[in-house]
């Protein structure tokens, strides 16, 4: 009941009585996933990311899983450090099977964009059998990932094409990242087709 309590507190706005909420939920039955869940969802939205942090630790220590992953990895994104994030992952990978964890990651909360360039490759590797065979889904996150995986790359390629720093540099690499935009959407086209 305070579980829930904390989460509607979360989704009014009210983060002090969330925190109140989860706190007293996860003192009541300290083994239990879903009072840290809330608590740690109001400790962000507070910015209190050290106690957040604390917080996703417990939760996964309780219940390694994907979700949980997910969860410690949000804080440190919310904490603006992405190697931190990274890092953990590395961690972590190692109790979940590989696959699933960037699939996971892709399609819940979008955080494929997070995912360093080895596990990005992975992802985009993958077919519709790692989505629970649902194309749609494989449809969507497959071209975003794509397209930025690709927008990066040719990005990097248009900078050493168009060395000079001139008008003529800014007009040369904005056409290279409208091409590079058409050449994904066109990829794109052709998944979902």
């Amino acid at each position: 009941m305070l579980s829930v309590l904390s989460g509607i507190y979360s989704a009014i706005g009210r983060f002090d009585d969330a925190v109140k909420s989860g706190r007293a939920a996860a003192g009541l039955d300290p083994r239990a996933v879903f009072p840290l869940q809330q608590l740690r969802t109001a400790l962000s939205a507070l910015r209190r990311y050290r106690e957040a942090r604390e917080v996703a630790d417990r939760e996964m220590a309780l219940s390694p899983n994907l979700s949980s992953i997910e969860d410690r990895v949000i804080v440190s994104l919310a904490e603006g450090d992405l190697a931190g994030a990274r890092r953990f992952l590395d961690s972590a990978s190692q109790r979940v099977s590989q696959d699933e964890l960037v699939t996971y990651l892709a399609i819940y909360q979008d955080l494929g964009w997070a995912l360093d360039d080895a596990r990005q490759q992975r992802l985009l590797s993958l077919g519709p059998e790692h989505f629970d065979s649902d194309r749609a889904t494989w449809s969507i996150v497959r071209p975003r990932r794509k397209r930025a995986w690709t927008s990066r790359t040719d990005s990097a390629l248009c900078g050493r094409l168009t060395g000079a720093a001139s008008a003529s540099t800014a007009a040369s690499s904005a056409s290279c990242a409208f091409n590079s935009s058409i050449a994904s959407i066109t990829a794109a086209s052709t998944l979902i087709t």
